[in-house]
């Protein structure tokens, strides 16, 4: 049967039984139904029915039942189409029209461009890249664009020598953004586990609270230091697991707390 001649036997045999007289609203509430009815067919099809009071069916009976649930939705489509005068065929070509125009329209331009893969330093497209990702920043966040300016970002650094007035440990940092980040903290093994690195760190602090910071943010690693920043109040806000293979790498975070000074 072709497409116009089913869509006038419908209209005919709808109005022979006087459902074409039904308020478009109730039309709509049929077609509604009979979706409802393709899901129930579609359910049987693909997991079955566990309902006592249904009879199991073939797969065939099941997409039998299929086609003809699909046939109401049809049907019922048909009439509202009817109601407004508007031939299937129209309607099929309206919808293909609509889906080539929507995607050629969102289709991505051809742009010709090569991509090259080195496997050494390349320093000048490295500061390409460092210089384009400052300009975006500084155009899309007002933080970026301050900490530019000379004195945005000040450094901070704690040194500790021997008798002789020799490095033997020490902390450097930067304060910026109401935030000091730690960068390096170390000490020679002969002064570990004497308490000098509570002391450097507290110092720190508290430097830094005097500088306009209210919170800390520092990385370490699983077999650096991070109990020890837990104990003095930092807590783990990310980690990346087996990085190195085996290890984490996490970002640690203290806000310091205005009523007790830093501590």
């Amino acid at each position: 049967m072709e497409l116009n001649e089913f869509q006038h036997w419908v209209k005919d045999y709808y109005e022979s039984r006087g459902w074409s007289e039904l308020n478009i609203f109730t039309r709509i509430g049929f077609l509604a139904e009979e979706t409802g009815e393709v899901a129930r067919a579609i359910r049987a099809l693909e997991i079955g029915r566990d309902r006592p009071d249904e009879i199991t069916q073939s797969y065939e009976e099941n997409k039998q039942e299929l086609m003809e649930e699909l046939g109401d939705v049809i049907g019922n489509i048909i009439v509202i189409a009817n109601q407004y005068d508007i031939p299937l065929e129209e309607i099929f070509v309206a919808h293909q029209d609509k889906l080539l125009k929507r995607y050629q329209d969102y289709e991505e331009p051809h742009i010709d461009t090569h991509i090259s893969i080195l496997y050494e330093q390349h320093d000048d497209f490295a500061n390409f890249l460092r210089e384009k990702i400052r300009s975006f920043n500084n155009e899309h966040s007002l933080h970026h664009r301050e900490s530019r300016q000379k004195g945005a970002v000040r450094p901070l650094h704690l040194i500790v020598t021997d008798q002789h007035q020799q490095w033997v440990g020490g902390l450097t940092a930067e304060v910026y953004w109401g935030w000091v980040e730690i960068h390096k903290f170390w000490f020679h093994e002969e002064y570990r586990g004497k308490g000098l690195g509570s002391k450097l760190l507290a110092q720190a602090e508290i430097a830094a609270q005097e500088m306009g910071a209210n919170k800390a943010l520092l990385t370490t690693y699983s077999f650096q230091a991070r109990t020890f920043y837990e104990e003095r109040g930092y807590q783990v806000v990310g980690e990346i697991k087996d990085y190195p293979p085996g290890s984490s790498y996490y970002t640690m975070v203290k806000p310091f707390d205005a009523e007790e000074g830093c501590l």
